[in-house]
């Protein structure tokens, strides 16, 4: 789940990632229709959607392989965020299929800390 400002105010737009049939979906949906607070539930299954999720990666970076990391941060249209003597901080956006094999190309250079905020969607168009 994911939640933040829409641009109107007094309202946040809450996105929930939730996994089911046709059936359980709809039952979602109707449970948090019936949400006092709860303007609009929109289910985006079937839909044409743009699906991302912030990834944060804590890394060691041992001097003999930063090379090698340099190059899979790049290959992966990531950036470092931050830089301290034998660490770094990744970042990296995309679906949740390409974080995950992002982190397991980065589990041989020492994984220190992750954090991940869940996947956020929208309609296209």
């Amino acid at each position: 789940m994911t939640v933040g400002a829409p641009g109107q105010e007094h309202l946040s737009r809450m996105t929930v990632v939730a996994r089911g049939d046709e059936p359980q979906i709809r039952q979602i949906c109707s449970q948090l229709g019936k949400l006092l607070d709860v303007v609009k539930v929109e289910p985006l299954s079937g839909k044409p959607t743009i699906e991302r999720e912030l990834l944060l990666v804590k890394l060691t970076a041992e001097p003999e392989k930063k090379a090698e990391l340099l190059s899979l941060i790049e290959t992966f249209r990531s950036s470092i965020v931050d830089v301290a003597p034998r660490t770094l901080i990744v970042q990296a956006v995309g679906d949740r299929d390409k974080n995950d094999a992002f982190l397991r190309l980065l589990r041989p250079y020492g994984i220190l800390e992750i954090a991940r905020t869940g996947e956020t969607a929208m309609l296209r168009g």
